[in-house]
């Protein structure tokens, strides 16, 4: 078994050691941010009223949390933006050439008649790949946890559920859905780079079309008046006697229609909210509690790890029907 892995592994070593490297970057970045971070951590005290109070009421501790910071904001953006792409890239990256590459060098015959079957062969060929590029994938999601651990700090204690794919379980779970994909576009086609670039384009387009998944499943929550963290979902007035209403239900009862239809296919109507304003009521935002909207991250993790699994069965059954040349 070691040596059908390791064979496995040189057939595709060139994807294997790229796609690992791609992890392992991700995973010494995180570590390098969080050395040059440790050694000018700010005292708990300034850390506490950072998170408490926020940035404005540090005092004497503006400069120590200012040179801790500094560092993590060299890193920012860039580092989000790398892992945005990241699972897509190692995903497609190492799963399109498990079966495309045996059914474009016309080797696909000799290999699966070494087997006692199409879907044995398949196991043996992504279990290793599976093993070596994971592992690399577990170690990019271990660093970039610790990155986003620090951005909350900074953030004022207030965590940003929009990058829950961006580290720790969510992150491998978006590999693992790209990876099933790969070798289902691989199988499909039977060659390579068009298999890559089709797999990859399926990969990215699971983000937005999640995105209304969430937002409905969002919806299907209670809502509050948020007056702190929160995740908003919905935007309302409050009334000159205290109670919280809705846009909606603002429209339905207080606007009067004229006004109203003034807006009719904006997108960020004008005339409605000036009429109330004038009236004395003010604008105010619903939403759920960033605990709810955190609740999503095991939902999406499970959808791509159930993507994958469904692509890798799906792969296989084509490899059983396929009629290689």
């Amino acid at each position: 078994m070691i040596r059908a892995a390791w064979a496995t592994l040189k057939l595709h070593r060139v994807e294997v050691i790229a796609a690992s490297t791609l992890a392992l970057v991700s995973a010494a970045w995180a570590t390098w941010v969080a050395i040059r971070m440790a050694g000018v951590t700010p005292p708990a005290a300034c850390v506490d009223i950072l998170v408490s109070q926020g940035y404005e009421a540090l005092g004497d501790c503006t400069g120590p949390v200012r040179a801790w910071a500094t560092i993590l904001v060299e890193a920012g953006d860039s580092f989000r933006q790398y892992h945005e792409f990241l699972p897509w890239v190692v995903g497609t990256l190492v799963g399109v050439p498990i079966v495309a590459r045996e059914l474009e060098l016309r080797t696909a015959s000799m290999a699966w008649s070494m087997e006692p079957s199409r879907n044995r062969w398949l196991l043996r060929q992504l279990a290793p790949i599976l093993v070596v590029v994971g592992l690399a994938m577990i170690a990019a999601a271990i660093g970039a946890m610790v990155i986003e651990r620090d951005n909350t700090i900074w953030g004022g204690g207030n965590r940003d559920y929009i990058h829950i794919g961006h580290y720790g379980p969510g992150l491998v779970a978006r590999w693992f859905g790209a990876f099933g994909i790969g070798i289902l576009a691989g199988a499909l086609i039977g060659r390579p780079l068009p298999a890559f670039l089709l797999a990859s384009a399926l990969s990215v387009i699971t983000v937005p079309g999640l995105t209304p998944v969430r937002d409905a499943w969002l919806d299907t929550h209670p809502t509050h008046v948020l007056e702190g963290e929160g995740v908003p979902t919905d935007w309302g007035w409050r009334t000159p006697d205290g109670n919280a209403i809705t846009h909606a239900q603002a429209l339905a009862s207080l606007v009067p229609p004229d006004v109203a239809a003034q807006d009719a296919g904006s997108v960020q109507p004008q005339y409605a909210p000036a009429w109330l304003e004038e009236r004395g009521y003010r604008p105010l935002t619903f939403g759920v509690s960033i605990e709810t909207a955190f609740s999503w991250a095991p939902l999406e993790a499970g959808a791509y790890i159930g993507l994958g699994l469904v692509s890798i069965g799906a792969a296989a059954f084509f490899v059983n029907r396929r009629r290689p040349t």
